[in-house]
């Protein structure tokens, strides 16, 4: 007997390939957006030029993106967009007809699947890492400065000694002694001293000897203080009285203070108490004064032992930067973390309170007792530092004051994928695992625990795709406008295909990206979704051809990037224009309707969809979980089949098309199209939509009849 049956599968879900599949599960889902309101997926999805405006690519670089971050200061008043491509560091300027600018050229391409630069914000800078050359700091604009002191300040040089004018009544009468230094007169900085006595450097009594040294500390404009420099020559004389009999304190008159690095707003000046005839030179040294600037080169130092003040730093208490090749950066309870880089890949770096240049000898972590290798990433959440490493995760606790505690949480569990590591609400910190996709969620002090999830056991058949060898690769962004968590990653063994997955947080669902060669991505304050091109310009123009280079933004332009547009004839002119939509492509799961060993007879399938329009579009269905038994059907029109079409707007006058200010406005319809199939028996049976044309796809119906017939026996 002959049973109709029929059923109903909304909404549809995301990927999902595991036996058995879930109800509404897809099979393949590419190039779709997810529509949370009427839980539909639209193709209303493409990537467009930075600078739509311009008809060529440039000012952009013809080579290969190979990092990519907005730094944005003042809720997104003040963004630079900063991308490294061919060894130079750039920024963008300006919106649709902005400028492209080199900050910084001579760096060090990243080899196939090492990560490119690394990027992290501490209060008004960007710190820029790349594990290779030199650390920097960027502030916005042009403003570019290294991280970090990199060496101690030479000492100054005491050249000359006066007499000190208010040590006796004579004041500019008065002349200096027997002295081992040429002389000044007090003259040229008789408007410098106070009325107070005490005032000089020196013993006032007949034959003492007198002896003092210096040592001088940079200031940046953030207020780190540099490493103190090593002691100045000694400044040496024996008091004797001058040709009226006076017995004085002396002036001493410094030379060659040292000029700080860009970015120095000051000096600190301290000098040792009289040490006599000691041969120390390791004596305490005291603070003398705030030189206020990073241009005077002279001073005269006129205070007396009673006038100094604190204590100098201690040489330990700030050492030239100890990471000089760190390739990440994290800022955690007002420091910032460095790694070693690859020659200490186990070791963590941080920086005082507040001071992003300045470091202890004794501020670090070694990691190097615990299994899980090199640090491959730094992320902040919360009250806690995520050490992300090849197959572990560490965490820091503490703070500045109290001290830092090195705290393990997961074991078996890395990434080698630095530039996936992406903070989603509601969902935590995601990245791309070395076997999945992971989210690390809670964490709230107060009773709260840290906990770590595999969120893609359903798409482990693209993750197999994976190019496991260049990772570092791999990039990842989320978008607040869209709703999605987009990664990018090599695939299919080489370094310059690129496939892309995506988590729609508003459904919960994974999707699939065709079409888009992302090197690097980030987003802008709006939300928006910006990458850099991981090919570059490769030879020549050729009409309709994709070659492209520079930045794009992911939109819901019907457009797959663009290709160059030729005039033709023997010295053609090339400009761009819109390439094609990108592909739109969804595959049902298999379905057997409840039990494989009966044979079903599949009749119809219904397809429901928003109206979008008279566009057409086609089916093709399969049997017995294989793909390769296509079968497909004639293209339909996606309007109702026994209604009126629906008015829509388009560049081509017909019966249907909408006229402005003529036209009623029609709300989207869901509309139900009807493909006949004509399979025989089959045990599973699936089909697939590809469009190019604007679909809003809601859910199908399968209607089908069983007879009974069962499958036949097993082979032999």
């Amino acid at each position: 007997m002959i049973v109709p049956k029929k059923q109903e599968f909304t909404p549809i879900k995301g990927v999902d390939v595991r036996e058995p599949q879930p109800e509404g599960a897809s099979s393949q889902l590419i190039n779709a957006v997810y529509n949370a309101e009427i839980q539909s997926w639209s193709n209303d999805l493409g990537y467009e030029r930075y600078f739509p405006n311009k008809t060529v690519f440039s000012p952009f670089p013809t080579t290969p993106v190979n990092s990519l971050y907005n730094f944005e200061r003042h809720n997104g008043a003040q963004q630079w967009l900063l991308f490294e491509s061919g060894g130079t560091i750039y920024y963008v300027e300006g919106g649709s007809g902005g400028s492209v600018n080199a900050l910084r050229t001579g760096r060090t391409v990243p080899a196939p699947g090492e990560p490119g630069s690394w990027y992290n914000v501490f209060s008004r800078y960007a710190v820029i890492t790349n594990g290779l050359d030199s650390p920097l700091k960027y502030r916005g604009y042009t403003q570019l400065q290294q991280l970090g002191w990199d060496r101690k300040p030479n000492p100054p040089t005491p050249a000359a000694l006066a007499p000190n004018p208010n040590s006796n009544s004579s004041r500019l009468q008065s002349q200096p002694g027997t002295v081992g230094l040429t002389t000044v007169n007090s003259a040229l900085r008789a408007t410098s001293f106070n009325v107070e006595d005490t005032q000089g450097l020196g013993d006032p009594t007949v034959n003492a000897r007198n002896k003092f040294l210096w040592k001088i500390a940079l200031v940046n404009e953030n207020g780190s203080v540099s490493p103190v420099s090593v002691p100045s020559t000694a400044l040496k004389w024996t008091t004797t009285a001058d040709t009226f009999g006076n017995l004085n304190t002396m002036v001493c008159y410094l030379t060659n203070l040292p000029i700080g690095p860009k970015g120095t707003v000051g000096r600190l000046l301290y000098r040792t108490k009289n040490i006599g005839s000691s041969s120390a030179t390791d004596s305490n040294y005291y603070f003398v004064t705030y030189i206020e600037n990073n241009t005077q080169k002279t001073f005269f130092d006129e205070k007396s032992d009673a006038e100094l003040g604190s204590l100098a730093p201690n040489d330990s208490d700030s050492i030239t930067f100890p990471a000089p090749q760190c390739k990440y950066s994290a800022t955690f309870k007002g420091c910032l973390f460095v790694d070693g880089g690859q020659a200490d890949g186990t070791k963590l770096f941080y920086s005082e309170a507040l001071q992003l240049d300045t470091y202890k000898a004794s501020s670090i972590i070694d990691l190097g007792t615990r299994k899980g290798g090199n640090i491959t990433g730094l992320y902040t959440y919360y009250n806690q530092l995520l050490v992300f490493r090849d197959s572990a995760i560490d965490m820091v606790r503490g703070d500045a004051s109290s001290g830092f505690q090195l705290v393990p949480f997961a074991q078996g569990i890395g990434t080698k994928s630095p530039h996936t590591i992406t903070f989603v609400p509601g969902l935590g910190v995601l990245f791309l695992g070395n076997d999945g996709v992971y989210a690390i969620s809670g964490g709230l002090d107060g009773g709260s625990t840290l906990s770590i999830n595999n969120i893609s056991q359903g798409i482990g058949t693209l993750l197999e795709k994976r190019a496991v060898d260049v990772l570092g690769q791999a990039c990842a962004a989320y978008s607040p406008k869209f709703k999605e968590w987009q990664c990018y990653f090599p695939a299919f063994g080489t370094d310059n295909k690129i496939m892309g997955i995506v988590w729609h947080i508003e459904g919960g669902y994974w999707s699939q990206r065709e079409g888009f060669n992302v090197g690097a991505v980030t987003t802008d304050f709006d939300g928006n979704v910006i990458f850099g091109n991981n090919l570059g310009e490769v030879g020549s123009k050729v009409d309709e051809v994709q070659n492209e280079s520079g930045l794009f933004v992911v939109s819901r332009r019907h457009a797959c990037g663009t290709v160059w547009d030729s005039t033709g004839g023997p010295n053609p002119t090339f400009v761009l224009k819109d390439n094609k939509p990108c592909t739109f492509s969804w595959r049902s799961k298999w379905h057997d309707f409840g039990y494989p060993g009966i044979k079903k007879f599949v009749k119809y399938v219904y397809v429901y969809a928003a109206g979008r329009g008279s566009n057409k579009v086609s089916l093709s269905y399969y049997k017995d979980h294989s793909w390769e038994t296509e079968t497909v059907h004639p293209d339909q029109e996606w309007q109702w089949d026994d209604n009126k079409n629906q008015p829509y707007y388009n560049s081509v006058i017909d019966d249907y098309a909408a006229v402005i200010g003529t036209s009623r406005w029609q709300d989207k319809v869901i509309t139900p199209i009807r493909f006949d199939i004509s399979n025989k028996a089959v045990s599973d049976f699936a089909f697939e939509i590809k469009t190019e044309e604007p679909v809003e796809f809601i859910g199908y119906a399968v209607e089908y009849e069983v007879n009974g017939t069962q499958t036949i026996g097993g082979k032999r």
